[in-house]
């Protein structure tokens, strides 16, 4: 909902004096399906105190409450493909109005620690959840890389297969957009996790309260997102985000395992809904899968990992790439 907070904060000056978090809470109660399912009358009063509060003018709340009219059957799944919908209309009609705030946001946050910093001159595995892995034996190999790199919901790593996949997590790169919930990446492991870059989302909140508490250095990536959203015209799914942004950064060696870049299935133990393997239909990868469109993302991923050396594929990459 990060592009509505943009939208609001861009014209309110009391709004912008209060903490995000802040904003988050009241747009999540006010127009989140799992919050609706519990409000009532009660419930109802607070959020319209929390917006008296915030001093919303009345094109705003006039703007919230058709929102809320129109969102409020939707289901969860329905709900975040509203939202991207909406963002891409939006964006069209006034383009460069979200890309320019996004940039600011950016460039607030990525002093703070920065990822080119982390893998400068090292050798990084980038692991994914792609089910070719499982029998692999690469957990060996994926542990020796100087930096480990995961995605979204691969953690915490199940016993049985560590031996394919490894056991460490050094980098977690996290759409947050509350595919699953993202309560279970924070368990007790998490603490050794050197970075996590996330994207702007519905779980965005929780989850930089959670790194808050366990004090874990964060990095914002959204423009990331945006920047390949606007050159692919699609939204590109954060293993090509992960891929773009350690390319765009000076380490020695990008070893990429268990990652097709959408043309097989996950392996069962990841956790999304977009984990159905009855969407690769003879074996063949699906056409879409929720908004990301995968065809024109993996042709963008092919270019460029087969024209930089540093790059080093697992077997079944390799023949991806270079098949016909």
């Amino acid at each position: 909902m990060f592009f509505l907070k943009n939208i609001l904060l861009s014209e309110n000056s009391k709004i912008q004096s209060f903490q995000r978090g802040s904003l988050d809470v009241v747009l999540y109660q006010l127009l989140h399906p799992r919050a609706k399912e519990k409000e009532s009358a009660k419930t109802n009063e607070i959020i319209y105190g929390r917006l008296s509060v915030l001093d919303f003018n009345e094109r705003q709340l006039e703007f919230l409450m058709f929102l809320r009219k129109i969102t409020f059957n939707l289901d969860e799944s329905g709900f975040v493909n509203f939202l991207y919908e909406m963002r891409k209309a939006f964006s069209k009609v006034f383009p460069g109005f979200i890309s320019q705030l996004d940039t600011a946001a950016w460039e607030k946050v990525s002093a703070d620690q920065s990822l080119k910093e982390l893998v400068k001159g090292k050798r990084v595995a980038l692991v994914g959840p792609s089910q070719h892995i499982v029998g692999s034996h690469s957990g060996e190999r994926i542990e020796s890389y100087d930096v480990v790199v995961r995605l979204n919901s691969q953690w915490p790593v199940a016993a049985h297969l560590k031996k394919d996949v490894g056991s460490r997590m050094d980098v977690l790169f996290h759409c947050c957009n509350n595919d699953e919930s993202i309560h279970p990446v924070f368990c007790d492991e998490i603490s050794s996790v050197k970075l996590i870059c996330y994207e702007l989302g519905i779980s965005t909140s929780c989850l930089l309260q959670k790194t808050l508490e366990q004090k874990i250095p964060v990095q914002n990536v959204t423009p990331a997102y945006w920047d390949l959203e606007n050159k692919l015209g699609t939204l590109p799914n954060t293993g090509t985000v992960a891929t773009q942004l350690l390319l765009d950064t000076d380490l020695a060696e990008l070893h990429i395992a268990g990652l097709t870049y959408m043309k097989d299935p996950y392996y069962q133990e990841y956790r999304a809904k977009g984990n159905q393997p009855d969407l690769w239909k003879n074996d063949e990868m699906p056409v879409k899968i929720g908004p990301h469109e995968t065809q024109s993302q993996f042709q963008f991923i092919k270019k460029l990992l087969t024209t930089d050396s540093r790059v080093a594929c697992d077997t079944r990459l390799q023949e991806l790439l270079h098949g016909d």
